[in-house]
């Protein structure tokens, strides 16, 4: 009990063992909050591509959210993950999300980022030669 803050001291006060003790003092610490789950989970489904953002900065910001969320024990599943990422992309986009999402097998995370980094360079390129033309 000494070397315990003393505001926590109120919640293991009157525990009878050690082992009582830490348990409460885990069970304070352990996120288990839905309400963060929920605004997580809200702020991955809302996240789009600009028309400043690379495509590696847009994965990037879904990694971000992802690992919090897996900080907090919540997995997204891979076809969820690929789904709220196709989703995010612009509508100059529509035909690649389409023929990905009509494939047979999902593709992996890193998969697709590998996909819409080849697309965003045959993007920026057929964009240049239209500019030189």
């Amino acid at each position: 009990m000494d070397s315990v803050r003393y505001h926590l001291i109120l919640y293991i006060s009157k525990l009878e063992t050690s082992k009582k003790m830490y348990d409460a003092l885990a069970n304070l610490f352990i996120v288990s909050n839905i309400g963060q789950v929920m605004s997580l989970k809200n702020e991955l489904r809302d996240v789009k591509i600009t028309n400043y953002d690379t495509v590696s900065s847009y994965f990037i910001r879904i990694s971000q959210v992802r690992d919090q969320l897996q900080a907090i024990d919540e997995v997204i599943s891979e076809k969820e993950l690929v789904t709220t990422i196709l989703n995010g992309l612009p509508r100059s986009w529509e035909a690649f999300a389409t023929s990905i999402s009509s494939r047979k097998e999902v593709p992996s995370f890193e998969d697709l980022w590998t996909s819409c980094a080849k697309e965003e360079s045959r993007l920026i390129s057929r964009d240049r030669k239209e500019e030189d033309s």
